[in-house]
């Protein structure tokens, strides 16, 4: 079997196989481009807002290094 063939099949595996961790980000980051309409999404499909202080520490940490980039890159952000 060709490498292009086996990866074929694994693409139309992979698309097959439903992901509810993909579905479940889909509906709030379907169109980021807009992201004033990110967070209304993202409460429309069942999400819940959780401030930094709250959020599981692996969560907050993944967070605080998203703000010190943005801030690195956009200083005035």
């Amino acid at each position: 079997m060709s490498a292009v063939a086996a990866f074929a099949i694994i693409a139309a595996a992979a698309q097959a196989t439903p992901s509810p961790l993909f579905d479940a980000f889909k509906a709030a980051c379907f169109n980021v481009r807009q992201f004033d309409g990110v967070g209304k999404a993202a409460l429309a499909a069942g999400w819940t807002e959780v401030t930094p202080a709250s959020a599981d520490p692996r969560i907050a940490a993944i967070l605080a290094k998203g703000l010190d980039a943005v801030k690195k890159e956009e200083p005035t952000a």
